[in-house]
């Protein structure tokens, strides 16, 4: 940052809706970066949900990557994170694992090795969400103040160009209002702030359906081969598909079953239900028949509370160059969804807060760190759509399409789509 104590951001004042991936790295990044000469921005950030309700949603893993300098990891690194991140993954990556696409005999057409930046050990980790946003509420919290439990009611442009948030207090019913400069979208798919600027840009159904659990085997020696440390896409080319990913380093595996499903199901999946578990392990066998061992072991031994039954959803990213979104940035998941195809959504959130935090605090203008935040962000989230659907489309491939895709992937080719 230039020592201008003109800065378009000084003494300012910022509004962050969501506590969430983005919305911290956000954070956390325009403070680390602002210059301390200069009179800094009122940040003021709120989140819908109360603290640990916060904290305990999504009892997920997420995969955050050190495979090039613009990753989440990275990026972590440089908010002096990185430490307290790896101290919580629950694996890091196994340098010597292979990402495999394999036949429905599990016949390897293609591999991929993961790349590592210069100075990590690890091309990535995988981590509780919970305890990833642990670790960045607790560096805020440091720093900041966050309105939990304080819902985003309504955001209108004034006259003079600021914008006026109203919130609401969930305890109390308070309502209250906040002008400011700058509001940054940082509340999630379902974002209200999505809804109010950009109605019509809804998350939509692929057409698929995912099934899976988990198994864990005690120890990677146990596990069945090729499964003791490498991971990937088992394509069955009767347009069914499966994918194995290593939750650990000792036997803990996710496997899934993918298919065309045009309709969503009518009643939700209840992993605590014995006869609906059933149901789902039958489905998955039948739905995979194609497909050759280790996977039906794989459903066999699938521990019933870790199951789950999801339609696949995407919504494309977009930029900020409308007129109406002046003032107004999305990140992560308000944003752009990411399908299962590419699961890489908490590791572009992460990746998004950093962005745009630095570009605010390297450009000259508003309007100039906002098209700088979207040349970086609205190409790397088109790119991860995009590769996810070229995975989606090969992986539901079959006859005679199957075959010569086999057969380019056999020869090195990339993707169908790609």
């Amino acid at each position: 940052m230039a020592s201008d104590s003109k800065h378009f951001l000084s003494g300012r004042k910022i509004v962050v809706c969501g506590a969430g991936l983005g919305g911290l790295s956000f954070v956390l990044s325009l403070l680390k970066s602002w210059d301390a000469a200069i009179p800094a921005p009122q940040v003021i950030i709120v989140d819908a949900d109360g603290r640990e309700e916060s904290l305990n949603r999504g009892l997920y893993d997420l995969q955050l990557n050190a495979d090039t300098e613009e990753s989440a990891l990275v990026g972590l690194r440089d908010l002096g994170l990185s430490d307290a991140v790896l101290a919580q993954a629950v694996t890091q990556n196994n340098p010597d694992a292979t990402m495999h696409v394999w036949d429905k005999s599990w016949k390897s057409l293609m591999t991929i090795k993961p790349k590592t930046v210069e100075g990590f050990t690890t091309g990535g980790v995988r981590i509780r969400r919970t305890a990833l946003l642990a670790v960045l509420v607790d560096a805020v919290e440091a720093r900041t103040k966050i309105a939990w439990a304080t819902s985003v009611q309504d955001a209108k442009r004034l006259p003079d160009g600021t914008l006026r948030v109203s919130l609401q207090d969930k305890a109390s019913g308070a309502t209250s209002q906040e002008e400011c400069d700058l509001l940054v979208a940082a509340d999630g798919d379902d974002s209200t702030l999505r809804k109010i600027f950009r109605p019509k840009d809804v998350t939509k159904l692929t057409g698929h359906v995912a099934i899976g659990g988990q198994v864990d085997f005690g120890d990677k020696a146990s596990a069945p081969a090729p499964l003791t440390r490498d991971f990937g896409i088992i394509v069955g080319g009767d347009g069914v598909a499966s994918a194995v990913v290593q939750l650990n380093n000792n036997g803990k595996l996710l496997w899934s079953v993918f298919k065309e499903e045009k309709t969503p199901r009518a009643t939700a999946y209840d992993n605590a239900d014995a006869a609906a578990f059933q149901a789902l392990l039958d489905e998955a066998r039948a739905s995979a028949k194609s497909i050759g061992e280790p996977l039906p072991e794989l459903i066999g031994q699938t521990k019933q509370e870790t199951t789950f039954a999801r339609s696949v959803r995407e919504r494309d990213a977009f930029g900020h160059e409308a007129a109406e979104l002046r003032g107004v940035v999305f990140i992560g998941d308000a944003n752009r969804l990411v399908s299962v195809y590419m699961n890489n959504g908490g590791d572009l959130a992460v990746r998004d807060g950093i962005t745009l935090a630095r570009e605010l605090v390297a450009q000259p203008s508003l309007a100039a760190a906002t098209a700088a935040y979207d040349k970086a962000a609205l190409a790397r989230s088109t790119k991860s759509i995009k590769a996810g659907r070229s995975t989606m489309n090969t992986a539901h491939l079959s006859g005679w399409k199957w075959t010569m895709a086999k057969t380019a992937l056999s020869a090195g080719g990339f993707l169908a789509g790609n």
